[in-house]
């Protein structure tokens, strides 16, 4: 059985491109939403667009369905390393206020059990609109799905069953 998720394109303005290889980040972004991405200097490679689809891809979501998300939130993670915990629990916590406890807890034990880590195969935003209505977002660029984000999916589709929403946009600049 495949794993079960939606795929769609959106496209941006071609000039953020330009901007993010020159800044790591694109002003409108912090215009539009400062607290979203005050902490977002984007890539730590100036000139390349390695995190540009994910930014994207959180603004897009916001300005087009009022979604907000998090991003590096290391569902499997169980390493006893402090470094950035605090961080990661305050993400679980959102996660487990939607999804629910029940959900998020039996969803996180069968990643650690099948293997996965920090953030392999996990998609690049959990988001949520203003009602509540949570899922998981992968954003495209030029790459394509790896075996572990097919993976990942699959536990979370057999895991969650009709309550597992995984998206996947392909981000595309306009011409």
């Amino acid at each position: 059985m495949s794993p079960t998720f939606k795929e769609e394109q959106l496209s941006y303005p071609a000039s953020w491109e330009d901007e993010y290889r020159k800044t790591g980040f694109v002003k409108e972004w912090r215009l539009k939403f400062p607290k979203q991405f005050q902490d977002h200097k984007g890539s730590t490679q100036l000139g390349t667009l390695d995190l540009f689809p994910q930014y994207a891809l959180m603004f897009l979501l916001r300005i087009n369905e009022r979604a907000k998300s998090i991003t590096w939130y290391k569902l499997a993670d169980s390493s006893k390393d402090p470094k950035g915990k605090e961080k990661i629990r305050k993400r679980w916590r959102k996660m487990r206020d939607l999804m629910g406890d029940k959900n998020f807890e039996k969803l996180q034990a069968e990643l650690r059990t099948q293997g996965f880590s920090t953030f392999k195969g996990e998609p690049d935003l959990f988001c949520w609109d203003p009602i509540g209505r949570w899922f998981f977002a992968e954003a495209k660029g030029k790459d394509k799905l790896t075996q572990s984000q097919l993976d990942w999916f699959q536990v979370c589709h057999d895991v969650l069953g009709d309550l597992s929403d995984i998206r996947v946009y392909h981000l595309v600049p306009d011409s």
